[in-house]
């Protein structure tokens, strides 16, 4: 009984411990992106979203397709987006398109109904 207890715990401690941990990343994330720092935005995309229209989350934000590039506004709208108390994680992917150009992908995380602030 002891030693079926001690390999269920040593069982349990090595799962847990080897189960990958969420990667803690800046705002900004970068992809393999070649397209200059002042580029035009060509597209945004929102995802992640399930109840939340994407037209409340693009009405939250100022980067917007055909604007330049600008880190702070893109800082600034994250942060606008997770004081709607709607998103347990936003999350923002600088890329390239299939035009070439500049491509932010919006990434959220809706929290549960019963914990929407």
């Amino acid at each position: 009984m002891k030693n079926a207890f001690m390999l269920s715990l040593c069982f349990f401690l090595f799962v847990s411990c080897s189960q990958p941990t969420e990667r803690q990343a800046g705002p900004i994330q970068q992809s393999d992106s070649q397209v200059p720092s002042n580029a035009v935005v060509d597209e945004v995309i929102v995802v992640g979203n399930r109840r939340v229209p994407i037209e409340t989350i693009t009405a939250n934000i100022q980067t917007h397709a055909g604007v330049p590039f600008n880190a702070d506004t893109v800082k600034s709208d994250i942060e606008q987006l997770r004081s709607l108390g709607y998103f347990d994680q936003v999350s923002v992917t600088d890329g390239t398109g299939p035009t070439g150009l500049r491509r932010l992908t919006f990434e959220v995380r809706e929290k549960p109904p019963n914990k929407v602030e």
